[in-house]
């Protein structure tokens, strides 16, 4: 099997991780961050991508990695993913149908988009003598675009998938066959996954992001959005400076809130089972007191996200992963997909 390293381009931050098999367990061989300088735009023109190609091709140097193949993601809000039920058929005859129920379901011309499924195992499906399926479309545009900025960096794309289907083979290999519910929370995108048994259920992108946050407090307390980002993971929800950004980003938390019971509430009362935990991913994760807020408000036991669960770190590596964990958590994803 070929071994390819993970590349998650964030719209803040790109991450690298490459993975060896070892003796016992995984080990991370190359690990590296490092700010995204288009902040996360992608275009298929060649002079407008320059930046991001030269940054990842700098950060694939520094942080050691051995192979030019590359399995890496695209933006959660511009995939479409969506499980859906068929009647009990043949590998051959789903082959030939799926077109047909693709089309039925993705909201753009089969023309403009790429598009992949998998069978998903489920046993209550099955039971009903149905098919489980996961459709994935994405843009061409995008897809082209990903494509030739890897290729400007030098490197050999073996597969592009999106950022909710590397977040399940990570909670896959550290957490095992659960229900979870993962909150991937960054600057300037907000996930809720579901995952079912440790398959992908469903997804939901909500507008509650991290620069919305920092845009909060930059109005409600009259800062530049330099130094609102900066009280921000300074202060979080903290009693400090009178608990100013706390009361501040209150109103958005509360909204973000209702909309993750919403998602839970809509998995439990379907499937009549459940949800073991929350797990929260992404940079914004970090946020001073949000994983004892989430836990009260939610009634679900909350974690930090630790991708590096499980694997056997190199030293040279330590500090970088610990300053950074939870934005780590796709990017393990990917690079596990070919190990």
């Amino acid at each position: 099997m070929k071994t390819a390293f993970g590349l998650d381009i964030g719209s803040e931050t790109i991450k690298i991780l490459q993975l060896d098999k070892g003796p016992a367990k995984p080990k991370v061989v190359a690990a590296g961050v490092v700010k995204n300088p288009l902040l996360g735009f992608i275009s298929d023109i060649e002079k407008e991508i320059v930046p991001l190609a030269e940054a990842i091709k700098l950060l694939k140097k520094d942080s050691g990695v051995t192979t030019n193949l590359v399995t890496a993601s695209m933006p959660e809000r511009n995939i479409f993913i969506q499980t859906v039920e068929l009647p009990k058929m043949t590998e051959k005859e789903l082959e030939q149908t799926i077109g047909l129920q693709a089309e039925s379901v993705i909201p753009k011309p089969m023309s403009e988009v790429s598009f992949d499924w998998k069978v998903v195992e489920d046993e209550k499906t099955e039971k009903a003598g149905k098919l489980k399926v996961l459709i994935i479309a994405a843009p061409l545009a995008l897809t082209a675009g990903y494509l030739k900025v890897l290729k400007m960096a030098g490197l050999e794309p073996l597969s592009l998938e999106s950022e909710s289907l590397a977040l399940v083979r990570f909670i896959q290999t550290s957490v095992g066959r659960k229900n979870v519910l993962v909150f991937n929370w960054g600057m300037k995108s907000a996930d809720i996954i579901i995952i079912k048994n440790g398959d992908f259920y469903l997804n939901r992108s909500l507008a509650s992001t991290g620069e919305a946050l920092t845009r909060a407090i930059n109005i409600g307390l009259g800062l530049d959005m330099g130094a609102a980002e900066e009280y921000k993971k300074t202060y979080g929800l903290s009693s400090e400076v009178e608990g100013k950004v706390g009361k501040t980003i209150q109103p958005l938390l509360g909204t973000l809130v209702n909309e993750i019971k919403k998602a839970v509430n809509f998995f439990e009362e379907k499937e009549q089972e459940k949800l073991q935990m929350m797990i929260l991913t992404g940079g914004s994760s970090l946020l001073y007191g949000i994983t004892e807020y989430f836990a009260k408000t939610l009634g679900l036991e909350v974690q930090i996200s630790n991708p590096f669960y499980g694997l056997t770190i190199d030293p040279a590596h330590l500090e970088t992963l610990r300053k950074n964990t939870p934005i780590f958590s796709v990017v393990a994803g990917l690079a596990a997909k070919e190990i």
